[in-house]
């Protein structure tokens, strides 16, 4: 029988730091914040993204994230829970640094696999009972104590890595598919145009 665990039992953990107290940038260091984690548990960027200058990141520089590390929404931007709960790895030492209402993981390797625990994290095995401690109507969220008591299965290192290839794989092939169906579709369009031209100046 696969054991469970519980996330603070295999990572550190640090909440993230309210920077609009100090002020945005118009640009400098990237702040990670919600927006920057998609409903795929992928980081995403946008012109929503915030910036601090060189000074504060400096101030505050215990916030600053290293590749590999796993950070977590502790909020969702409506009710409708698509991203409380969700993962997205770092990918970039010295490139970002911590918001409010994100939490960092950085993981025993000798326990966990950091692609076993980001693809388990963005599922339904893991989402859905985490889900059930969520409070808030307009804006859900978690506090920082039930998120570090939220258990995922944990099989032996190299079985979880074995887990987390093959779903690399099939995301891969996801991805692949998606744009082939993208191709496809232009293709479409193209041949439409060329047999029967434009529709709307026909």
């Amino acid at each position: 029988m696969i054991k469970e665990v519980e996330l603070q039992d295999i990572s550190d953990y640090k909440n993230g730091y309210a920077f609009y107290k100090d002020g945005y940038s118009d640009k400098g260091k990237l702040v990670i914040d919600l927006f920057n984690i998609s409903e795929n548990g992928e980081l995403q960027f946008s012109e929503k993204d915030k910036y601090i200058d060189e000074d504060l990141w400096n101030k505050k520089s215990d916030f600053i994230l290293s590749k590999g590390d796993l950070i977590m929404a502790m909020t969702d931007m409506s009710s409708q829970l698509k991203i409380l709960g969700r993962t997205a790895i770092i990918d970039e030492s010295n490139k970002y640094i911590l918001n409010q209402r994100i939490f960092r993981l950085k993981i025993y390797e000798d326990i966990v696999d950091l692609k076993y625990l980001h693809r388990i994290t963005n599922t339904n095995v893991f989402l859905k009972p985490l889900h059930r401690f969520a409070k808030g109507s307009n804006q859900k969220y978690l506090n920082t104590k039930e998120i570090l008591k939220a258990k995922i299965p944990l099989p032996p290192l190299p079985q979880q890595k074995k887990i987390a290839a093959i779903l690399d794989a099939a995301d891969a092939y996801r991805q692949k598919s998606k744009a082939l169906i993208g191709k496809y579709e232009e293709l479409s369009q193209s041949l439409f145009l060329d047999m029967f031209g434009d529709p709307v100046l026909n």
